[in-house]
């Protein structure tokens, strides 16, 4: 076989590959997007404020992980029928920009999206988990609860006597802060 032939034999070869690549028939599908601008969180008295640092959204849809999103997003999802999306909260890990986390404290958010539609909008209100324990809720605006021994441990607390706070720690450390009255 010479040369000339064999080029002439992968010329055809890699040709016939090309056409048998191609399909006119295929056509892409068109993804649903849902549009979310921001999120919410919604509280129950005597869980703290609605205030939150949800920067990320984790996305599965029909159990199948979509992405990670940051808010605000535009999420695609393929398909013709109704999808079932589950959303999770995420969080900066130790405030790090480059470190995100699903927050646990939250529930995950299910919703079905009717994928045929072009868009649709939707905001997410997560809520606390039921699991969740509160030990400590305080505005500062009023009276606070500082001299509550909230962990009723003895060698653990806080009390306020006269100007001063007295902090007893574990293993017998102690520590006394004089507080200045500037009134």
């Amino acid at each position: 076989m010479t040369f000339k032939s064999y080029l002439l034999g992968s010329y055809l070869f890699m040709t016939s590959l090309t056409w048998i690549g191609c399909s006119k028939e295929r056509i892409a599908e068109v993804p649903t997007f849902v549009d979310i601008s921001h999120v919410e969180l919604e509280v129950n008295p005597g869980e703290g404020t609605d205030r939150h640092e949800i920067s990320e959204i984790y996305v599965y849809g029909n159990d199948l992980f979509l992405g990670v999103f940051p808010v605000p997003t535009a999420i695609p999802v393929l398909g013709d029928q109704v999808s079932r999306l589950e959303i999770f909260a995420g969080i900066r890990e130790n405030g790090l920009a480059n470190s995100s986390i699903i927050y646990p404290f939250y529930d995950r958010i299910s919703v079905d999206v009717d994928l045929t539609q072009d868009k649709m909008i939707y905001v997410p209100k997560f809520r606390y988990d039921e699991n969740t324990v509160f030990t400590l809720v305080e505005t500062f605006e009023e009276t606070n609860s500082l001299g509550m021994d909230l962990d009723g441990d003895q060698a653990t607390y806080i009390s306020i006597e006269d100007d001063h706070f007295f902090i007893i720690g574990i293993d017998e450390f102690e520590k006394l802060i004089h507080l200045i009255n500037s009134n």
